[in-house]
């Protein structure tokens, strides 16, 4: 019989310990209970605290996603708002929109003159960016929309100056009710698409995302028309759910005010352009004795003036700059439109006379369409002085400025009826205050006077001076030639003038007596042995000269004396004689018809011009009688204008300055 052997316990060495089989065997059991896990009850637990930590971390994750993406879509517009600006200040001009599939992608259109080319998107390239800041925080790219003739200007002004109330000048931006939410022009819109992206391009294509699922608002930001929604509901754009799109827009006021310092307010740039033009007319009359004609609007090249100005419609155009000798820069308004330049007939139709205003001031202003007409905006006339010529800007709505290099207005009737008046080519013109929502034009206007005194400093239109010394010269021939014949010559006729037979003016006739005619004329410059311009006062107007004609055949001086006519009588303002004819008679009257010239002879005409067109006084020293005024001139009264400056000399006086006192 065999018994069973003694267990026996086999020692494990565990570092300095001893462990045994069975010691070994137990721990093996518990490391097998502690491997089999979590029960299902641990895991429903652990399940349930990580389902509770999900459902309240992940709307904030998505809201932190959706604010990030939000802050990179503001972020991008800002930065297109800026580069947009900046463009506009380097160019005058904003960029077109770059084709959803050109080559290479980001170039600006060439042109974009039409709905469709006017949308598009961002010409990234052109403004100098990198794809992803035309990008929206969702990827998609962010559609951009111009008023076309915002791409077509060179200059801020011309960028400030665009007008108009269709697609090319302004987009339309509307809230959700269909209401306009801006009354100003808007040159631009940036449009992101928003979460749904419904409706932006899709680059390197002509297609559009998810268009289909966009909402009637949505879509109305997709149709390249001028209209835009700035805001929607959630009703509108199922099923991609509330309209989201986000919209950037600058009214033309406010990039106006970032273009430069005074916006697109453009009265500094006009003002200082028609101060330039001043001086250029001044320095022009000073040259030439006369005022230019207008520019023809359509005339190649531009700038010079007409050959002539006959008429109203060739009167009134653009400022002749080229003749003027100033940068066509200069002949434009602040919103870089031609201004308007118009003169009043006479003025051009001067002859050429170097370095002399003398025939400038002598105007006649008695003449057809010699002076233009400044009324207020209630029809009240502004100056009762001639005005020579108007410039003036059509202000920021440009009702009536000349689209050069056409000969037509913009919007001729567009404006209210003082602008109007002021495009209709009519020697009229209304100056006035500018009116909120109305007339807003910069009219300039100078009278004859103001461009006188610029260019004859001291005394302008004044010209006393040369009138007085012409006619002391005179009144010397005068005493000299009775001296030598013992008589006075006859008048001069001024119809002798005949440029065809050469018919000399100013020879005194042999006989002037039988005819009461033959005693009035002109100064007989040749007979006197003087220069044919000592016959003209200051103004460039021959002098009347009258005569008593018993004073002509006397022959000697003794025979001068003796003769005692007095058909000659000359009286003061207040009518009454200015010598006692019972002492002395008068033998002769020597006169200048003044500034405005009323009585004047012309060279090659008999009849007098206009000699009824003043003052009673200098109706009478026109009438070819023997009655005449000798007055001061006169701002007040019944005869306020007069200006005629008379001589005049006795029997007595004549004989003694002769050398041959009368006893």
């Amino acid at each position: 019989m065999m018994t069973a052997a003694p267990s026996m316990t086999v020692p494990f060495e565990r570092g300095s310990d001893v462990m045994t089989v069975s010691e070994v065997s137990t721990r093996n059991r518990s490391t097998r209970r502690r491997q089999r896990g979590f029960t299902l009850l641990e895991m429903t637990i652990v399940l349930a605290i990580i389902g509770l930590v999900i459902g309240i971390a992940a709307p904030i994750i998505g809201d932190l996603a959706r604010s990030a993406r939000e802050k990179t879509t503001n972020a991008n517009l800002d930065l297109l708002d800026n580069a947009l600006l900046v463009f506009a200040q380097r160019n005058g001009r904003l960029p077109c929109p770059a084709a959803p599939n050109g080559a290479p992608l980001g170039e600006e259109r060439a042109t974009c003159a039409t709905a469709a080319t006017a949308e598009g998107i961002i010409p990234f390239r052109t403004l100098g960016l990198n794809e992803e800041l035309a990008r929206d925080g969702y990827g998609n790219p962010y559609t951009y929309a111009v008023a076309w003739d915002f791409t077509g200007t060179t200059t801020i002004g011309g960028f400030c100056g665009v007008v108009g109330t269709t697609q090319a000048a302004t987009l339309i931006v509307n809230d959700g009710n269909g209401a306009s939410v801006t009354t100003d022009q808007v040159p631009y819109i940036l449009v992101s698409h928003g979460t749904n992206g419904a409706g932006a391009h899709i680059t390197g294509s002509t297609g559009r995302f998810n268009s289909a699922d966009a909402g009637n608002f949505e879509s109305e930001n997709t149709d390249a028309d001028a209209v835009f929604i700035l805001s929607g509901d959630a009703t509108d754009s199922a099923p991609t759910g509330t309209f989201d799109d986000k919209l950037r827009w600058t009214s033309l006021v406010e990039l106006g005010a970032k273009l430069r310092s005074e916006g697109c307010d453009g009265s500094i740039e006009t003002q200082a352009n028609i101060d330039i033009i001043e001086d250029a007319l001044v320095r022009f009359l000073r040259r030439n004795g006369r005022l230019p004609c207008p520019g023809a609007p359509n005339a190649p090249p531009l700038g010079f003036e007409r050959a002539s100005c006959t008429t109203n419609a060739t009167r009134d155009g653009i400022v002749p700059f080229r003749t003027l000798g100033i940068p066509e820069t200069n002949s434009r308004d602040g919103f870089d439109r031609p201004l308007t330049y118009h003169i009043a007939e006479p003025y051009a139709a001067l002859p050429t006379s170097a370095n002399s205003i003398v025939r400038f001031c002598g105007v006649d202003l008695a003449a057809d369409d010699a002076t233009l007409t400044i009324n207020d905006l209630n029809g009240n006339a502004v100056t009762p002085d001639a005005v020579a010529v108007v410039v003036l800007s059509h202000g920021p709505n440009g009702f009536g400025f000349y689209q050069v290099p056409a000969n037509s207005r913009y919007s001729v009737n567009g404006g209210d009826a003082n602008e109007d008046t002021n495009a209709n080519n009519s020697d009229t013109f209304i100056d006035g205050a500018p009116v909120a929502g109305g007339y807003d034009d910069v009219v300039n206007w100078w009278t004859t006077d103001t461009l006188a005194l610029l260019a004859n400093p001291g005394e302008g239109c004044d010209l006393r001076d040369t009138t007085d010394e012409n006619m002391a010269r005179v009144e010397a021939a005068l005493v000299n030639y009775v001296r030598q014949n013992g008589e006075l010559p006859c008048p001069a006729r001024p119809e002798d003038y005949d440029p065809q037979t050469s018919s000399p003016m100013g020879v005194a006739p042999a006989s002037c007596s039988g005819n009461a005619s033959n005693a009035d004329g002109i100064v007989p410059f040749r007979t006197l042995g003087l220069a044919q311009g000592t016959a003209y006062d200051g103004f460039g107007r021959l002098f009347t000269y009258h005569v008593d004609q018993d004073y002509t055949d006397t022959g000697d001086l003794v025979a001068f004396c003796v003769e005692d006519n007095d058909d000659i009588q000359v009286t003061d303002l207040n009518g009454e004689d200015v010598v006692d004819f019972s002492d002395t008679p008068i033998v002769y009257t020597l006169v200048s018809h003044g500034q405005n010239g009323y009585g004047h002879y012309e060279q090659g005409e008999a009849n007098k011009v206009d000699p009824n067109g003043g003052t009673s006084f200098e109706s009478t020293n026109a009438s070819g009688n023997s009655a005449f005024v000798d007055s001061p001139r006169l701002a007040s009264g019944a005869n306020a204008g007069y200006d005629d400056e008379t001589r005049w000399q006795t029997r007595d006086n004549l004989a003694a300055a002769a050398g041959s006192p009368c006893p």
